[in-house]
């Protein structure tokens, strides 16, 4: 069963790289996305920790994405919190869109090495175009007060998918006042 799952992934990957060949006005950072996205969909068509049950993956053609736009990777400063403070709570995030400066929690990842921010968020397409709840972006960490804010990589919460899941909830503060069109939207 996994060699067949592992071939037809094969064969996807091969199909969509031939195609990206051909297409000579896309960006290497659209081919990343568009990569990436291609994966994440085959991991939740075809994969046994996928977040969909069954049922779904039968129906399941794609996740739903806004179109992919470079303007929604941000540099942004990272200012470190107080470590006594919580072991969880990693520090504060900053950006500049549109000219006007925001600031966004960030947490450190569930994983044991500080390495990845996790920054859950809402924004002016929550509860219209994107989740009720919020969206996730993750975000590398190298010890660098400079980052990256690539929102074309924003994730919906597992619990959208399937309600086994328990999603966190945005930190208050973590409201932008802006529209986020980038990365996943609502899921039909």
């Amino acid at each position: 069963m996994f060699k067949i799952i592992l071939m037809k992934l094969n064969l996807i990957c091969l199909s969509l790289l031939l195609l990206l060949a051909s297409c000579q006005n896309i960006s290497p950072y659209e081919k990343e996305i568009i990569l990436f996205r291609k994966d994440k969909d085959s991991f939740f068509k075809s994969f046994d920790d996928s977040p969909l049950k069954q049922e779904q993956k039968l129906k399941f053609k794609s996740l739903n994405y806004f179109p992919i736009h470079e303007k929604w990777k941000i540099n942004g400063t990272f200012t470190l919190a107080n470590p006594t403070l919580s072991s969880k709570h990693a520090g504060k995030v900053e950006f500049i869109y549109e000219n006007k400066k925001y600031e966004l929690r960030a947490d450190w990842d569930d994983t044991l090495k500080k390495d990845k921010l996790f920054i859950p968020f809402r924004d002016k397409t929550t509860n219209v175009s994107t989740y009720g709840g919020g969206r996730y972006l993750n975000v590398i960490y190298e010890n660098s007060n400079d980052i990256i804010l690539d929102f074309n990589y924003t994730y919906n919460p597992y619990c959208i998918y399937n309600s086994e899941y328990i999603c966190p909830v945005p930190y208050k503060e973590n409201k932008l006042p802006v529209a986020i069109e980038a990365g996943e939207k609502l899921f039909d």
